[in-house]
């Protein structure tokens, strides 16, 4: 029999924990990651100091340690099924729900971005380098908003970017065609004075 004034011997939070898990796995499978209750923390510049080492001194650098607490929570509440070990390209989208707490300013998307990334690195795949396609969005931000993070991972490729992609490349190349078919500027500078992009 259950000993319920034991918080750790409760078969319902055993059973509520698990259906959740499984509900976590399933996402997984379909390439996302959502977790909760853990506040994305930006990246910022590792703290430096000064030691020695074989008699000399040298710079040190040290992680802040909110993004390195940030980012083990992250990694302990990811369930993914295995990491992508092979050299396949990816696309990765980020969504964060933020939660400024004390004097806090606001963080941005590209510094949630870069954090959240390494906090993926050997969960979800083992080498970012094939990372092909990587983006973020802040949802909300503020004092009242309950933290949470969702990622979607996907083979680079994937239906909803391809249009997207190829018109980008439609439009790079024609940029191509327009500097080439131009004549080449006869200032000192070197710039042509009518570009503008």
């Amino acid at each position: 029999m259950a000993d319920w004034s034991d918080p750790n011997s409760r078969p319902m939070d055993d059973v509520r924990r698990t259906a959740i898990d499984m509900e976590r796995l399933d996402l997984a499978q379909h390439g996302w990651i959502v977790v909760t209750d853990i506040n994305p923390e930006p990246w910022r510049s590792p703290e430096l100091s000064i030691g020695r080492r074989g008699g000399k001194l040298v710079a040190m650098a040290s992680p802040t340690p909110k993004v390195v607490m940030y980012q083990e929570a992250l990694r302990e509440a990811i369930l993914w099924p295995h990491p992508v070990t092979t050299d396949e390209p990816l696309d990765i989208e980020m969504y964060f729900w933020r939660r400024r707490e004390g004097r806090a300013g606001r963080a941005d998307a590209t510094n949630l971005q870069k954090s959240t990334e390494d906090a993926l690195h050997e969960v979800v795949f083992t080498n970012d380098a094939y990372n092909v396609r990587v983006s973020s969005s802040i949802v909300e931000q503020g004092p009242d908003v309950r933290p949470a993070v969702a990622i979607q991972v996907h083979r680079h490729g994937h239906h909803q970017h391809q249009v997207l992609d190829e018109m980008v490349r439609g439009m790079v190349h024609r940029a191509y065609l327009l500097t080439d078919a131009r004549p080449k500027p006869t200032n000192e500078s070197g710039v042509d004075p009518d570009i503008v992009f």
